[in-house]
Formats: C-alpha cells, sequence, structure tokens
C-alpha cells in the first residue's frame, strides 16, 4: 500500500507529531512556549511570590475587589437603564 495524504492537524510519526499545512510532519515540543509559560507562572515559587505580594499588600487587592464590584454595578445599571431604556430603575 503507498503513502496515505493526511490533512492538516491530523497525527502522524505513530503519535508523536502532526501534520502541519504543507503536509510535513512535525514533532511536538514537550517544552514549547505554551509550557515555559505555565512553569514560569504557575511555579512553586511563582505562586508562593504571589501569596508574599497580596500579604505585603493587602490594602491594593481589597481596593481592586472593592473597584470590581464598583464596575460590575456600573455595567449592570448601563445595560438596564441605558441599553433597555427602563426608567423606573433610575434612582
Amino acid at each position: 500500500m503507498g503513502k496515505w495524504r493526511q490533512f492538516p492537524g491530523a497525527p502522524c510519526d505513530n503519535f508523536n507529531g502532526y501534520c502541519d499545512v504543507f503536509l510535513k510532519c512535525r514533532a511536538v515540543d514537550a517544552d514549547g512556549p505554551l509550557s515555559r509559560l505555565k512553569n514560569k507562572f504557575f511555579s512553586k515559587e511563582a505562586i508562593l511570590g504571589y501569596l508574599a505580594w497580596i500579604k505585603e499588600h493587602w490594602w491594593a487587592v481589597l481596593l481592586m475587589g472593592v473597584g470590581l464590584i464598583l464596575l460590575m454595578a456600573g455595567k449592570i445599571y448601563h445595560s438596564v437603564v441605558v441599553v433597555l431604556g427602563i426608567e423606573s430603575f433610575r434612582f
């Protein structure tokens, strides 16, 4: 039997790679860019650093939470009054 024609994205080389748009088998890079980002931002040292920053700047975290709540309340108010035009909701 001859070679089968693969389509882009199909597994090849006994599931060790994927066919690209030029129908060439590309090996899967276990230490690719997404893996490096995951290891950088979600490593144990990074998470301990985040927790230390939160403990030191608790007031900033509190302000961000209040700001997020106010932003969401403003968005809901805008959606009800301005977009839907419900006048009885005005203060």
